[in-house]
Formats: structure tokens, C-alpha cells, sequence
């Protein structure tokens, strides 16, 4: 998710739609299919394409589908990568990793609807579910739990959260941490404060970029010195601002926290200054297993599919070195929480 790169990844597959052509789709050389992954910009250093890439070992050992996949570096990449895979004709599903490879993969969803298509992360409304699967994440479950235990630890009674654009992708983990506030405050008749989202009014703090730390940073400091003690960044790389901000708190001796967001960021970055409460990961290898599975059996279709905490696609990280912070009871109420949710017993949306 980073803003400016998304204009000029737009910019790009503009002028690049001239090279959409329909093509049939041909027989599969896997044993049960073929399956081609268009992957985000960024390669590895993309948490979403290392998910999606785990995902797509997993179906090859086990399901016995071949794989394949192409990296890309810009716009211009995935217009190339997606046409390679519709002109060779023998993918029995493309599937795009992310928005910006969402809206690359538009016109060949249109020009080739015998082609079965599947979109990680993104909607076009229904427009194209005879041959499209718009794989959604309920993040708004796993940050139900990071609001839980953000509100349980908090010193100061206000917990903060902003992010990168007041989209569906982004509002729906906000709607969920704050839910998570406000039940912890029903259960134990406290009045914890979330700054940064109201999710009746669905509106709240923005810094309107995925790319910009600086722009994090500010909006982290901020929220800090209105008596925040936990920020939740939903803003990419945009968000490490606020890791580093609390960073800079942390040495000059205040208690403060951050929640990472998408991937386990205790896990990746090593949080050397233990301010790294949780994640609330976004794990796109159980809906690539999925979907390859639904092709290997014969069962996929179109339409939304909804991923979720009961099946793995999203949770919150270990503690990591701010576990001792985290009393015993509230962990322990993680896995009847988590129960709750996945039953419906506990909503997590507005």
C-alpha cells in the first residue's frame, strides 16, 4: 500500500491496456490444475507475496497443482506478467496479489471471461463474478483481540490507531480494534478511549499514503501526546513512523507501545527497544491454499470469499518481548474471545 507508487502503478497500466488481448484458456499441466500468481511490486520484501508464496508451496505438496509465479518492480511489469500468463493459456487460475494488481488485472478479466481469475484483498462489486473469486480478509477479527489487550495494559485509559486511506482494506482493522476496546471496557466496566476512529461515524485519523514513515511518525506523535499509550498504525509503510516514534518514547523513558499490522513485526524487525505489543497479521497463504484447492477439487467459483480468524488467514502475533506487560488473565480470555468471534456470538463490525 504506498499512495505514490499506486499513481504511478496506475499511470502505467493505463497506457499499458492496449496490450489486453482475449485468449481461451487451455488445458492444465498440473495433476489437479495450474495455478499463476501475479505478485504485488516489491518481491520478497512484500509481506503479502512471501504469505501468498507459502501458500502456493503448501497447495503444490499437498494438492499436487503445478505453480507459478512472476514478480514485478513496476506497473509496466504486472501488465506483462498478467498477459503472459492469459496469452499462454494454461492457467486455471490467475490470481493477483494485492489492489495494484487488482486494477492491472481488470481489463483481462474483461476481455477474457472464459479465464478464471482471483483477486487477494480487493472487490470490483460483483462486476465480474462469473469468473472472478474477490478474496476478503475479517481483520476486523483478529484486531478485535489487539484492541482487547490494548485496552487491558493501558496506563494512561487512551489507545490510538490511524490509517493509510479510509478504504474498506484499511477501515475494516480499525472498526475491529475499536470494537475490541469497547468490549473490553463492557466486560470490566472501564472507559478506555480510542483516538484516531469513531466506527459509528466511520471517521478518524489519516495520513493518505502507504509509503511516507515521516507521515506515520507525526501522526504517531501526535497521538501520543494526546495520552496515548498504544498506537495501532493501519498505513503500511507508512506505519514503521510510528514504530520509530515509539522507539524515541521508549528511550526517553515513557511507556509506550505499537501494534504492527499486515505481518509479525516482533518477528521480522526484532524489536530491540520492546515496544512492539502484538501484530494483527493479514495472512494470504490459507487463501492461496484455498483457492488452489477449490481448483484441484472442481469446487471454485466466482464471487466474494471471506477468510478469516478460524481458518488461520488472519491472527494476532505472539507478544514477543513485551509479554511480561500482558497479565496472564487477559491472555487466558484471548482463546474464549477468539471462540466467541469465530461462533458470532461476539460482533467485531459496527
Amino acid at each position: 500500500m504506498r499512495t505514490r507508487r499506486v499513481w504511478v502503478v496506475l499511470v502505467a497500466i493505463a497506457l499499458a491496456l492496449g496490450v489486453v488481448a482475449a485468449t481461451p484458456a487451455g488445458a492444465s499441466h498440473g495433476a489437479n490444475g495450474k495455478i499463476c500468481i501475479a505478485n504485488d511490486i516489491g518481491g520478497d520484501s512484500s509481506s503479502f507475496n512471501r504469505s501468498a508464496a507459502a501458500g502456493a508451496a503448501e497447495a503444490a505438496a499437498k494438492l499436487h497443482v503445478e505453480t507459478a509465479t512472476l514478480d514485478a518492480a513496476t506497473g509496466a511489469d504486472l501488465i506483462a506478467n498478467i498477459d503472459a500468463f492469459v496469452t499462454a493459456g494454461d492457467c486455471d487460475l490467475i490470481i493477483g496479489i494485492g489492489f495494484i494488481v487488482a486494477f492491472a488485472l481488470e481489463p483481462f478479466i474483461q476481455a477474457n471471461p472464459q479465464q478464471r481469475f482471483a483477486v487477494m484483498d480487493f472487490s470490483f462489486g460483483g462486476l465480474y463474478d462469473d469468473n472472478t473469486a474477490e478474496v476478503l480478509f475479517r481483520t476486523d477479527q483478529s484486531a478485535f483481540l489487539a484492541g482487547y489487550i490494548a485496552a487491558g495494559i493501558s496506563d494512561t485509559g487512551k489507545v490510538g490507531v490511524f490509517g493509510g486511506l479510509p478504504i474498506p482494506p484499511v477501515t475494516v482493522f480499525m472498526d475491529g480494534y475499536a470494537l475490541g476496546v469497547e468490549y473490553y471496557n463492557a466486560e470490566f466496566g472501564a472507559n478506555v478511549e480510542v483516538l484516531g476512529w469513531d466506527p459509528d461515524l466511520q471517521a478518524g485519523l489519516f495520513t493518505f499514503n502507504f509509503d511516507n514513515p515521516a507521515d506515520g511518525q507525526a501522526a504517531a506523535a501526535a497521538l501520543y501526546d494526546m495520552g496515548v499509550d498504544t498506537v495501532f498504525p493501519v498505513a503500511g509503510l507508512t506505519g514503521f513512523g510510528a514504530l520509530a516514534e515509539a522507539d524515541l518514547r521508549k528511550a526517553a523513558g515513557d511507556e509506550v507501545r505499537v501494534i504492527g499490522v499486515d505481518s509479525d513485526w516482533s518477528r521480522d524487525l526484532g524489536d530491540p527497544n520492546r515496544v512492539i505489543l502484538t501484530s494483527v497479521v493479514k495472512d494470504l497463504g490459507p487463501a492461496v491454499f484455498n483457492q488452489a484447492s477449490a481448483i484441484a477439487s472442481g469446487s471454485w467459483q466466482g464471487g466474494v470469499v471471506w477468510e478469516d480468524l478460524a481458518g488461520g488467514a488472519t491472527y494476532i502475533a505472539g507478544f514477543g518481548k513485551t509479554n511480561p506487560q500482558v497479565p496472564g488473565y487477559l491472555k487466558n480470555d484471548l482463546k474464549a474471545i477468539s471462540a466467541a468471534i469465530i461462533d458470532g456470538t461476539i460482533p467485531t463490525m459496527p
